[in-house]
């Protein structure tokens, strides 16, 4: 792995710790959409002023492609997620559980569809260390119980 796998890898952790508290810390009283409104306008303003020093603004990318069927789609899911964890953490998960559920649920979905429809592998040790994760997982979120 080089230093700059580990930078971005390391980048992508620490956004989702502190996207997860955030998400935990939200008013209970907040409307889900006003939160993501305003969470997604400072998030576009916050994009805009580091596209410059990133060397968006001069590289040979066109702004059309941006608008391509994936951007559409990550636009969906950005809504999915952030409901999706936001009345999760309104219903009683707690911030652990509900990423460790979420996150081996997602792993475990894409590595079946990723070895179905995209050809990619999937071995042995791959699989144990799927089922050790689902197991993991059973045992942390054996304590929710519901009503």
């Amino acid at each position: 792995m080089t230093p700059l796998m580990i930078a971005t890898l390391g980048l992508a952790i620490v956004g989702q710790i502190v996207y997860q508290l955030g998400q935990r810390a939200v008013p209970a009283n907040a409307s889900p959409f006003a939160v993501l409104v305003v969470a997604y306008f400072v998030a576009g303003v916050l994009s805009l002023c580091l596209a410059w020093p990133f060397g968006a603004a001069t590289s040979n990318v066109s702004l059309r492609s941006a608008f391509a069927w994936p951007t559409w789609l990550i636009a969906l899911s950005i809504v999915a997620i952030e409901l999706g964890y936001l009345t999760a953490y309104r219903s009683g998960w707690t911030v652990g559980t509900a990423f460790a559920v979420a996150g081996t649920a997602t792993i475990l979905i894409l590595a079946l569809v990723g070895w179905v429809f995209l050809g990619n592998s999937l071995t042995v040790r791959q699989v144990a260390g799927l089922t050790c994760s689902c197991a993991g997982v059973w045992l942390l979120a054996g304590g929710m119980r519901a009503g």
